[in-house]
């Protein structure tokens, strides 16, 4: 017989769930606004997390981590906001003698009562989702292109990336205003 402990494991009382989880997980809290704008296209470019994971400089665990947060987490929960976003538009939005929303160009339609409109869509906006998540770091120089990311795009990853630059010397930057 081995002396080794055993990590006892408490029984579930009648009604209780078993969780065979770890104790500690890292989560990240979005709203669905920050969902939005890391998932959606902007106009003709791509979304910011899309750009980020179709780079071929990042390494593996990274671009699979990346891409399992967006197609796991993060893609559901946009079709979600999006659904919501279309019925704010169908409440809201200005409707034909057939009642048909009025779209005056593709994709923009006219909006009866904006004040109203605008408190609902933001509310829907400031909803906050917790997902697991644990960061991942890159560096600037070495895991992305040289003209890879916008200055937009790296505020918005900021949330899901840590991202940091290997070439730059601790305290150097203070040194350097101390010159000046």
């Amino acid at each position: 017989m081995s002396n080794k402990k055993v990590k006892e494991l408490p029984i579930p009382k009648e009604g209780q769930e078993q969780h065979n989880e770890p104790e500690s997980k890292d989560f990240i809290i979005l709203t669905n606004g920050e969902i939005d704008a890391l998932v959606s296209n902007q106009g003709e470019n791509i979304s910011a997390l899309n750009a980020l994971i179709g780079f071929r400089t990042l390494p593996i665990q990274a671009s699979f981590a990346l891409e399992d947060l967006s197609m796991n987490n993060l893609d559901g929960r946009f079709k979600v906001i999006n659904n919501r976003k279309r019925k704010l538009i169908e409440k809201y939005g200005a409707k034909d003698e057939k009642g048909k929303l009025i779209e005056p160009s593709p994709g923009q339609f006219k909006i009866v009562n904006i004040p109203w409109f605008n408190k609902e869509f933001e509310q829907l906006m400031a909803i906050e989702n917790k997902i697991e998540w644990k960061k991942v770091t890159l560096d600037k120089e070495k895991d992305l292109p040289e003209k890879g990311l916008s200055t937009r795009d790296i505020m918005i990853l900021r949330k899901i990336v840590d991202f940091t630059d290997a070439n730059q010397q601790p305290g150097r930057e203070k040194a350097e205003e101390g010159n000046a």
